[in-house]
């Protein structure tokens, strides 16, 4: 009576363990959906899974690259004459992330297709932050937005970093994908995402309103900056450092991205977004730059940096409308430009 006991318990047990480990697949299989996965990117959803048509140009970025790259200005920069529009989407957001950047193009590419290029912001290499997420170039919400699939190839973004921090970390985007999972069925904040209308695509970007203009920070950041360098027209060319291990998953994410437009004939071009006052990019940084990972960094010249200056910024790293304007003709004129050579 006793055995027969115990084997009831035990056989129970192992039911239960089995109904819970296929329920835990069944979540996270689920939760690779894409109205799932890009539910605190709604607007990247739509541009993505609600627009129909062929895109021309992709952007992706930060938000200096959301503020300061108008798809509507680098449209009429592309667009011959007597054309249909050229069709640019900015699916640039908030933060880091590069990685997760390369997988919006994906996936971009995958439901609507892209024709002519991709424009990627390229991140000064430094210290970005003491937590994993930032340190390891995440996006905060790297582990919700990525497809289950990518998360085998993530060691391999931190080829310098002892084995156990990289299974670490990829134990952490596991356990961050499962709370996300459960977080979003309870919730049901996916459903506005499935229940988007698809619409035919034009032109557009994720921006909100500008940023109230903050003056205050403007002239202080200025003031310091003065006081420090000199004026920006006198200051040598900016030039940074290209090798720290916390920036290791970006350059390899960054090899995927010039390794992804090859294999579909699309050409790709990476931007340094400038700051309030910062002095032009040094050339010698950007032939480094195009050695080393075999495409172009568009960087804006010092005649363009001097009309953007004076009434183009909200704070010191993002940009106004008369900014934003000023930025995307210009790079419209370049992506124009470099096209036409190639």
């Amino acid at each position: 009576m006793q055995h027969s006991r115990s084997m009831l318990i035990r056989g129970a047990a192992a039911v239960a363990l089995t109904a819970l480990v296929v329920g835990v697949v069944v979540l996270l299989k689920w939760s690779d959906q894409p109205a799932v996965r890009y539910t605190s990117l709604p607007c990247i959803y739509r541009q993505i899974y609600a627009r129909s048509g062929a895109v021309s140009v992709a952007v992706v970025g930060t938000s200096r690259a959301s503020w300061g790259i108008s798809p509507t200005v680098v449209s009429n920069e592309l667009t011959p004459p007597g054309a249909e529009p050229t069709v640019v989407v900015n699916l640039a957001r908030s933060w880091r992330g590069t990685q997760q950047m390369l997988q919006q193009v994906r996936d971009l590419d995958l439901t609507r297709g892209i024709r002519q290029a991709i424009v990627v912001e390229y991140l000064r290499e430094g210290a970005v932050g003491d937590t994993t997420q930032t340190y390891y170039d995440y996006l905060p919400t790297h582990a919700e937005a990525m497809p289950l699939g990518s998360f085998a190839d993530d060691p391999q973004l931190k080829p310098r970093e002892p084995a156990y921090l990289r299974l670490r970390d990829l134990l952490g985007l596991w356990q961050q994908r499962l709370d996300s999972a459960l977080t979003r069925l309870g919730t049901g904040l996916w459903r506005p995402n499935s229940a988007m209308a698809m619409v035919p695509g034009t032109s557009e970007g994720c921006t909100s309103p500008d940023r109230a203009v903050e003056s205050d920070h403007l002239e202080d950041y200025a003031q310091e900056r003065m006081r420090r360098f000199g004026p920006w027209q006198q200051q040598a060319p900016v030039t940074w450092g290209m090798g720290a291990i916390n920036a290791d998953a970006q350059r390899v994410s960054i090899r995927q991205f010039v390794a992804f437009a090859r294999a579909r004939d699309i050409d790709i071009y990476f931007v340094a977004m400038p700051r309030y006052l910062d002095p032009p990019v040094s050339r010698a940084f950007v032939a480094r730059f195009e050695r080393r990972f075999g495409a172009p960094l568009l960087v804006p010249p010092s005649q363009v940096l001097a009309t953007l200056y004076p009434n183009g910024f909200a704070d010191p790293n993002h940009m106004r409308a008369p900014g934003r304007n000023l930025y995307s003709q210009w790079l419209g004129e370049e992506l124009k430009a470099e096209q036409s050579e190639s």
